[in-house]
């Protein structure tokens, strides 16, 4: 019984994906306007443009592999090692 709840969750999600997708491909092309490309701070370093908009991302580079890297482990609840659901 919960097997099939559970395929029924994924196939609504895929079906709600695929719906979007769609809806995203016959959307076309999203216009912005030229201003909305010009950086606050456009000044270049070590041949990087807008390096300071660029670098500045790099904080959530190291939150995102960190948090893979805690996901990665194994994980013990009061000294009981917990698996992944399969």
């Amino acid at each position: 019984m919960e097997n099939s709840a559970f395929s029924y969750k994924c196939a609504a999600l895929i079906c709600v994906s695929m719906l979007i997708l769609l809806i995203l491909i016959l959307q076309g092309p999203i216009v912005t306007p030229t201003r909305y490309q010009i950086m606050a701070d456009q000044r270049s370093w070590l041949s990087i443009p807008n390096a300071w908009n660029v670098l500045s991302n790099l904080f959530f580079v190291f939150i995102g592999v960190g948090g893979l890297w805690k996901l990665s482990r194994p994980r013990h609840l009061n000294g009981i090692h917990v698996n992944h659901p399969k």
